[in-house]
């Protein structure tokens, strides 16, 4: 979606923004990947959400990168319906900036 990674304070403060858009949200982990020598973790997500211009919802794929003894994530990589989120996330932009 051509966004710059960002911090946990960075992350923190942008969901501080959109969270309130959103009620009720759920994530649902659907299958997880562990592999012990390369050190990561795939998850399989599912999302859902009431907005005030219908339910929302969404799949992910995360990929964990862990340090050796796997105490640490070193990289966080999210994969998602970027065409989705972008159409449903301007939507929902125009509705609640039109109030």
């Amino acid at each position: 979606m051509g966004r710059a990674a960002k911090s946990n304070d960075e992350y923190r403060a942008y969901l501080s923004t959109i969270m309130p858009l959103y009620s009720n949200f759920t994530v649902a982990v659907l299958q997880e990947i562990h592999d012990a020598e390369t050190h990561t973790c795939i998850i399989h997500a599912s999302s859902k959400a009431e907005t005030e211009i219908g339910q929302y919802g969404n799949e992910y794929a995360l990929i964990l990168t862990f340090t050796e003894d796997g105490k640490q994530v070193t990289r966080f990589e999210e994969f998602v319906d970027s065409a989705y989120s972008e159409r449903f996330v301007a939507a929902l932009a125009k509705a609640t900036s039109s109030q």
